[in-house]
Order: C-alpha cells, then structure tokens, then sequence
C-alpha cells in the first residue's frame, strides 16, 4: 500500500498475542505495528459482537496508550484497582481485551464536552495541583462549598486549598479547541498540509499552521497536549506574533526537542533571534506518552514559563523591551505526520505561578488581589451570599465576590492529599484536572476518593483523559 492511501486510515497499536480470560482476552504488549481501524461505517452498525450489539456500547473514539508509547483504539468498558485490571473492546475483536492497570499509561476518551458555564464560574486550586470550576457558593474557616461540577456540589477542605478565583476572571478562556481545520491559517492547499482526526490535528507536511486570538492580552497561559507518533520529533511554538500562518516580526518561540528538551528564543522583526536558554525535560515528560505543555506569558513584564505535565520546568526573565504587539500562536512541525495536538487551551494568566504541593511559599497570611490590581493581606474570614470578608491587622473589610480576582490561602497552613499508588488524573473537558484515589470505573462514570473532598462519582462525558501510573515508585500504598 502506498504512502497517500496509508493517509489518515492507519493506526499505531500494540502487537496482541490472544489468551482466553473468563470469557475476555489479554494483551500482551510487543513492538508497535501498522494496523487498519474499522471503517466508519462498521462502528455505526448493530451486528452482534461477542453477545453485545455495537448499538449498546460506546462508538469506537477512545485510544489506550500503554507506558511503552503503543496505543490501541476502541472503547474503554471498565476498570477495577481491587484487582488491578482494565477492560477495553476493540471493534474488530470479539472478546474484551483484560489489561493491567500497571502497564498503562493514559486513556483518551473520544466523546467528551465541555460543560456550559456560567458568567459567575469560579476556579479553585488545590495544593496537590488539581484545578476545579463551578460556583463558588460558600467558604468559611473549615470549607469551601463548589457547586455546579460535574459530578455535583464538592464541599472541599480548606486547607487543601491554594487559590480560590470566586468569579472565574482569573482564568477566562479565550480558545479551546481544536473543533476543525477551519479555525487554523495555513498556506497554500489547507488539505495537503494539515489534517483533523479524532479531535486532533496532525501535519500532512512541516507546514505552520495558527490562529490568531482575538481576546489574548499581555497576560496569557497556553496549554496544548503534544504526542509523538512515529518516534522523537522536533516542533517550534511561536506566541505573540502577527501572521499566525507565517509567523515572522517580534515573538517568542519555545521549540520543543521531542519529549528531551525546550529551548525559548526571542524573534527579532529585523531578523536574527536570542536565545533564552533551555532546559532537560526527559525525567517529566511522560516516556514517550502525551506531553501537556503549559505555558505562562506576561510580555509586557518579560515573565515566561513553562510546566510539562503539571511540573514547573523552567522560568526567564526577558530584561529587553519586547514590542511585539501580535496576538497569533502558531505550530511549526519540522516533520510531516510525526506529531499530534489536542486540547489546545488558551485563558488569561493572572502573573502568579501557582506550583503547589511542595513548592509552594509558606506565607502566614491570606491574599487578596482585587480586579483593579489593589492587594490586600490578612485574613480571609468567609465568602458568603456573595461577599467576601478579610480581616487585616488595620481593619476589616467587606468585598463583592465579583471584584475579587485571587484569592491566595496562608500557606502555613496548607495540607497536601497523599500520593496513593492507585491515583488517577482526571484531565477534564473546559480545562482542569482532579487526581482521585480509583475504585472503579465503567462507561459512564469514574468512582474514587480524595483527601480534599471525599468520595465522588465523576462523569466521563466530562472528562478528555484518564492518566495512570502517576507516580512511579514515589507513592504510599492505598488501603484495601
């Protein structure tokens, strides 16, 4: 089969070799191969597969990816911590395939939305990293009340919490996507360049491919989740230029050294760049695995950095005047079809690095920052029926909860949930995470507990991925 009609109707899965389990069967993992997908039209009929009609399960849109980098498509039906397995069917296979929890790293769940928010949508993070938004209806010494979640009101601990944005401004999203190849500038024949596929977008060849975000200001967080595919690659990230599908003038760009290395350099208009300097990023960057890049831009400031996977990996200061007025970013892959980009976020960036767990500032006082930049310290008594009181060593004040920008809690106090060994990372569709403790799942809802908020039942149609295996060796063994 030639090269074009391998184009977009190929797949990278795992060598299986087929045992009977209790009716399933189990993987065994061995060097990738090139495999066919069923056809769109196979997935959409209801001929019987192994007693169960494809009518009654999930479309086949969700991909499994092992520690070692392969991926299988299919459907995720179920997983288990007690016994320490997950099950996934595969259209062209008649029995569910049995695989353990340990040799996976992340499932992609194909069919998740992002749910309708609000105008009075909060955030709030925790100092294990997680984020969550809905409404943040009451906060007192003890707890905080989030209503509006997916998965209903969470009544989380106060001191397992780091920053508190009651109305949302603080992370306002201005892009989320991708949704298709027609919200993206790209040069000559768009279709000979860049392909949508599973709601993703992969290069056809190294061309750029951007857009340009009308709301972005001079504070702004880019996130995106980068997957090699055929191997280590090699990628250049532009922000804050002006021609989003020819990206030239005053910018800045992150290039991306498979999952190894990131370097940033300044982009001149008149030719020639600086570099910034780089860092090593192999010991968190996913061994292989989806890489979710963050960026954090202040350009008026020379404020930038960058975590990978949750982990801060480097910050610059930009001491020269940046006068770059743009508001594109652009992809430049500097293969074809090696590369693969999804749950593209763009949001305002308050200017504060919130890193939690371990590294975050003991400070003994809570801060308040208001929505015209005053900032007042003390502390933060309750929020309630919409107002917000702070007491500080002058005075007490009452503050609308819609003038507040950030809240950040004293971190003296400041308590971390556990790191348990079956912990799972719930990336969540509109943006966010959630770590939980996993008892089961099936294909409608993730069950687990959480030192922040207790037990929960978790919807899957609100959640773009599930990561396994998070902490290596460094996790405390979970009860029974």
């Amino acid at each position: 089969m030639d090269r074009n009609s391998r184009r977009g109707r190929w797949l990278a899965m795992a060598v299986l070799s087929l045992s009977p389990v209790h009716g399933k069967s189990e993987i065994v993992v061995g060097p990738p191969i090139l495999a066919p997908p069923p056809s769109a039209g196979a997935a959409e009929t209801s001929a019987e597969t192994g007693g169960v009609t494809r009518a009654e399960i999930r479309p086949p849109n969700d991909r499994l990816v092992l520690r070692g980098g392969e991926w299988l498509g299919g459907s995720l039906i179920g997983a288990n911590a007690q016994n320490g397995e997950l099950v996934w069917r595969h259209p062209a296979m008649r029995d569910p395939l049995v695989v353990r929890l340990s040799a996976v790293s992340e499932v992609q769940l194909g069919r998740s939305t992002s749910p309708a928010r609000s105008a009075g949508d909060g955030v709030v993070r925790l100092t294990n990293g997680d984020e969550l938004r809905g409404r943040v209806q009451h906060m007192d010494a003890d707890l905080l009340h989030l209503e509006d979640t997916p998965a209903g009101t969470l009544r989380l601990r106060r001191a397992m919490i780091g920053e508190v944005a009651p109305s949302g401004g603080a992370g306002e999203v201005f892009y989320e996507g991708p949704v298709s190849l027609d919200e993206w500038s790209l040069r000559g024949d768009r279709n000979r360049q860049w392909a949508f596929v599973d709601g993703g977008l992969v290069p056809l060849n190294p061309s750029p491919l951007g857009r340009v975000i009308e709301t972005m200001g001079d504070r702004v967080r880019i996130e995106f989740t980068i997957e090699w595919r055929f191997g280590p690659g090699y990628m250049s990230f532009w922000f804050f230029h002006e021609k989003p599908e020819e990206p030239q003038g005053d910018a800045y760009m992150l290039n991306i050294v498979a999952s190894q290395r990131l370097d940033l350099n300044r982009m001149r208009a008149g030719g020639g760049s600086q570099s910034l300097g780089g860092v090593e990023i192999g010991e968190v960057s996913g061994a292989g695995g989806p890489m979710r890049v963050a960026i954090y831009a202040d350009r008026r400031q020379g404020d930038i950095a960058v975590s990978i996977n949750g982990r801060l990996v480097r910050q610059w200061k930009d001491t020269r005047d940046f006068k770059g007025t743009g508001r594109a970013i652009t992809f430049m892959p500097q293969g074809g079809r090696d590369v693969r980009l999804t749950d593209i976020r763009v949001s305002r960036w308050t200017g504060r690095l919130w890193q939690g767990g371990d590294t975050a500032q003991k400070t003994d006082s809570d801060t308040v920052i208001l929505a015209n930049g005053d900032m007042m310290s003390g502390r933060v008594l309750d929020l309630q029926e919409g107002r917000l009181r702070v007491e500080t060593p002058f005075s007490s004040f009452e503050v609308p909860a819609d003038r507040v920008m950030l809240i950040s809690l004293a971190g003296d106090t400041r308590l971390r949930a556990r790191r348990r060994s079956n912990d799972v990372r719930l990336r969540l569709a509109g943006g966010g995470q959630v770590t939980l403790t996993l008892l089961d799942l099936d294909g409608a809802a993730i069950r687990g507990e959480s030192e922040n908020f207790g037990r929960v039942e978790w919807p899957l149609a609100a959640v773009q991925r599930i990561e396994f295996n998070l902490y290596g060796d460094h996790a405390q063994r979970s009860s029974p």
